[in-house]
Formats: structure tokens, sequence, C-alpha cells
């Protein structure tokens, strides 16, 4: 007998619930004498939203072009009373956290699950897929001992976190690293995971969490700045070199981090010998860093065009402004991502930011973007990195004590300039709205061509606004270009009236916007295929079914399908 309140799903009958979500239910099914596990999206009445759905059709899309052993294989997609579903295998066992509820794994164990998982976040960040929630719930071990990630296209938001305390969002958050938690302004990337793998690993080797509490922002402030407790220090008996590659793994900076699970592989793989070489142990010594294979754009063909020409203009020295709105998963990052990449053979000075949600501290994404950028001279080479400091220096000239209360970076790398009388009341805020205008304008004259990128415009501060409105009336004659994404939904209309009333208020600039809307279906179908790998439509079901029943239904639901 079907268990009571299970979906009637065609073809398969329904054992139980495997598991249950914050926006899923799982459940065990048979079909033809074979078990599998089935996911389906759970209705929330007047709260499953168009996003949700399009994230669930994003992890079809994404398991869909993953085969490893290390992950679950997806067998099929469908629909159900409204509601999308997935079928997968079902992996027998338990999940990591019930293993290591029952206490710390023993130092062999935890190498064989490090070499496991780092194998297969391997596999997937290189074809260009962040977990972004890698987390013991979220880890399968099946009566073999052979680990499989789970759960992908559900990362939590950053809105998520504002306050919560339900044990989903402290349960992600107890591995969550810094940038991902979005109080390191940092990029999410594959070391985000890495960060992820290595709270796993310590948990599995010390039986506790790097960090505890029950209050999220007490959660997310430890992984920026507390220090964690050496394994060894709890565990005096365990191998000093795993201890420190764990440690590794948790540097607060990315890049302090292995760069790529491949790195850690390798030294996992010599942990003997790199013991015997006795420390400091030498780590990452074969780190390859990040590889990505992403997928092209499609349907896009006359925004690229709009987003070269403005480049070219910028080149020209006709400074613009460009805005690119969008839902949510509308391929906003992508279109975007494919500028930057075009202007580094243009020896562009490229600054990247993004405005946050509830963000208190002002100037967020003009200081983010600021002190990325003199983090990055860090690395580069000594001729680079004086030129672009005699650039920073010239373009803030006798103002350098205005200018450096923008950001840290540049209180440090103005620290000895001379103090600046303030002006009386609102003077003083309107000199400096004016005067990080002039130098962001400058530093295009100096350092050559800058292209300033803000994403999520639809949160920024009062003050970075401001400065944007004084920059917009600056770079018309000038080698800049000053590019904006931002949702274009119901809540983000007033903010982003006001961006574009700013940076339009005098026409002395020329504002671009694009709007980007759904996607036709025959480019959805490029877009499937090229996830899949490159298969023709009519060779591959899975692509038809995803395009026809998925992706197709979003569309038309104006809900459009991102990239």
């Amino acid at each position: 007998m079907p268990t009571v309140g299970a979906p009637l799903i065609p073809g398969f009958f329904v054992e139980g619930v495997l598991g249950r979500g914050a926006t899923s239910t799982v459940y065990r099914a048979t079909r033809g004498g074979r078990s599998y596990a089935i996911k389906l999206l759970t209705f929330r009445e007047n709260t499953t939203t168009s996003d949700e759905l399009l994230r669930f059709a994003k992890e079809a899309a994404t398991i869909a072009k993953l085969s490893h052993p290390g992950l679950t294989k997806l067998h099929e997609v469908g629909e159900v009373d409204g509601l999308p579903y997935l079928v997968m295998d079902l992996v027998t066992g338990n999940s990591l956290a019930e293993e290591i509820s029952k206490g710390r794994l023993s130092d062999n164990r935890v190498i064989e699950l490090a070499l496991q998982l780092a194998a297969t976040l391997d596999y997937f960040h290189s074809r260009g897929v962040v977990h972004k929630d890698l987390k013991p719930e979220n880890v399968l071990v099946d009566s073999s001992g052979v680990a499989r990630v789970i759960d992908f296209g559900f990362a939590p938001e950053q809105s998520d976190f504002d306050g919560a305390t339900n044990d989903g969002v402290l349960g992600t958050l107890l591995y969550s690293s810094p940038e991902q938690n979005g109080l390191l302004k940092q990029p999410v990337d594959n070391r985000s995971d890495l960060y992820d793998l290595g709270g796993v690993l310590y948990h599995c080797l010390t039986g506790k969490p790097v960090f505890e509490s029950q209050v999220a922002l007490t959660l997310m402030i430890m992984h920026l700045t507390a220090k964690p407790v050496a394994p060894t220090a709890l565990l005096p008996a365990l191998r000093p070199a795993l201890s420190a590659m764990i440690l590794k793994l948790l540097a607060k900076d990315p890049d302090d981090r292995y760069q790529g699970a491949s790195g850690l592989i390798y030294d996992l793989r010599n942990l003997g010998e790199i013991e015997r070489s006795g420390e400091p142990f030498l780590l990452g010594t074969h780190d390859s860093g990040l590889r990505i294979v992403e997928s092209p754009i499609v349907g896009r063909d006359e925004e690229l065009a709009t987003l070269f020409s403005v480049r070219a203009q910028a080149l020209a020295r006709q400074g613009s402004v460009l805005l690119i709105a969008g839902e949510g998963g509308s391929g906003k990052t992508r279109l975007v991502r494919e500028l930057v990449r075009s202007q580094k053979s243009e020896d562009f000075l490229i600054l990247t930011s993004k405005a946050k949600q509830g963000e208190t501290v002002p100037f967020g994404p003009l200081r983010e973007a600021i002190d990325a950028l003199l983090s990055r001279l860090e690395k580069d080479s000594p001729s680079e990195r004086k030129r672009i400091t005699q650039a920073l220096t010239t373009a803030a000239g006798d103002l350098a004590a205005i200018i450096r209360r923008l950001s840290p970076g540049l209180q440090k790398l103005f620290k000895d300039a001379k103090e600046i009388p303030p002006l009386d009341g609102n003077a003083e805020q309107e000199r400096f709205y004016l005067k990080v205008a002039e130098f962001f304008v400058t530093l295009s004259q100096t350092a050559g061509p800058v292209l300033l990128l803000i994403d999520d415009i639809q949160w920024l501060d009062n003050g970075t606004l401001e400065i944007l409105k004084q920059l917009s009336r600056q770079i018309n004659s000038a080698p800049f270009l000053l590019a904006a994404t931002a949702r274009d939904d119901s809540r983000s209309q007033t903010a982003l009236t006001a961006f574009v009333d700013a940076v339009n208020s005098t026409h002395l600039t020329q504002l671009t916007q694009l709007t980007l809307t759904p996607l036709k279906l025959p480019a959805v179908g490029e877009l499937v295929c090229a996830l899949l790998g490159g298969k023709p439509l009519e060779e591959s079901n899975l692509a038809s079914t995803l395009t026809d029943k998925f992706l197709a239904g979003l569309t038309e639901t104006s809900s459009p399908v991102g990239i």
C-alpha cells in the first residue's frame, strides 16, 4: 500500500519519505524491481516562487551534465500536480552526519573520505559547478564506504541568514565559508567549497565542528575572525600534517587556502613524505588552481553586441554607464563575465564589487572594489604594483587624506597624507562625494581605461549612489565604463529607478540599459545541449524532457532561464 500523503508519480510505487528540506521532500520509490530516490519540490501555499522552480530546474541541469562515482545519477525528470521532481539513484547507507554523530572517525577513515570528496569536488569544479552547501548532511556514505555529494542547486542565499536561528540554517553555517556568508567581500568560487570541506573534515577528525553557537550571526563572525583550534591541540596523537592540511583548507582568505582540490589530493597521497620533511610543512606545492569549463552564452547575441559597443566607446574616451537588469537567474552575471573577460585583453583596469542586502557600512561596493585591487597588487609583478600604486597616488593628489576614508586599503596606502581641515555641515560630505568621483575618473586617465562593475545595485547604499551620481557627470570624456547589474522584480523597482535617475541626472553621459528577457525555447534547447556535453536534442531524451517539461514551463510563466 502506498504511503499516506505520498505523491502519485506515474510508473513508480512510492514507499516512504527519506528526508525533508526547506523546499523539497525526498521519497523512496520502486519501479520494475529497482529502488530510486525521488526529489519533489514541496508546495507551500503563497510561498512557492518562480525562483524556487528555477533553482530546481538548475539542479536538474547541473546533475544531468555530471557523471562521477562521487555523485548520484539522474535518471528522469517530470512533473506531478504542477510540481517538478527528479528521479535519482537511491544510495543505501547513512549520511556523514549520522556517522559522525556516533563519534570522531579514525585518521585513516578521514583521509579516505578526504580523497573521495576532494576528487568529487575537483570533478565538478572543473565543469564550472560550485556546490555552496557542502556539509555532512549533504554527503551520503553507502555500505561499502563510498561517499557521494548530493543536493545541488539549493544553496541558501544571504537573505536566509539574516537573524535566522533555525536548525537548517545553523547546520549550514557550521561549515560555511566567510565569503559564502557575505561577511568577506570575496567571490564565492571553488575555494569556498574547499573551506566547507575543511569544516567537514575537521568535524570528522575531532568529533566537533570548527565553531559552535546557537546564534547565526555569531557563527558567521567566528568564521570570519576566529582562529580555529588546531586538531592536534584537541587530540595530540593526530597526524600533524593532516591537521595542517585541514587548517589550510580553513584559511580565512581564499588565496591562502588550497586553490584547487587537486592540490589537496596530491598532499594527501604524499602525506608520509610531507611528514618526513618536518615542520613547517610545505603544502600546496602541486596546487593547480581553478579549472573551469563554462557553458556558452546562448540567445544573447544582441546584448553581447551592445556590451562590446560600449566597451569600444570607453576605449575611445567616451565613458558611459551600462545597466543590465533582469530577474534572478536570467544570466546577468554570466553576461558581465563575458564583458570582463574581453576587457582583460584590452588592458582595462577592472574593479569589481557587489552590493549586499542589508549592509550597514556606507560605500561598501566602492570600498570592496578598491581593496580587492590593492589585494591583487600584492601578487602582481613589482613593476605592475609600482605602476598602479603611482596611478592611485596621482589620482588622489593633494586630497589623499579625504580619499583614504573610502577604504582600509587606501588608509594604509595614504597613511602619511597631510590632514585637510573639514568643511562645515553638509559641505564636507558633498566634497567627499565629489572628490572620490574625481579620484576614479583620474585613475582611468593615469592607470589606463577602467571598468567598474557593481553587481546588484538594487541594494546600493545612499552614499555609494551619490558618488556614482557625481561619477556619471564626469566620465563622458574619460576612458571609463561603469557597468551595473540589477534585479528588476517589483521589490527592486524603487532602487532601480533611483539609480537610473542618479546616473542620468544631467544627461551628460550615455546610459545604456539592457533588460534580459526569458530565453526563447530554441536557445533553451541549445543551452541544455551544452550542459549535457553537446548532445543534439534528438539524441538525448533527458535534454528533451528538461526543455519541454521544466524550462519551457518556466519560460511560459515569465520566469527567466539563466546561465
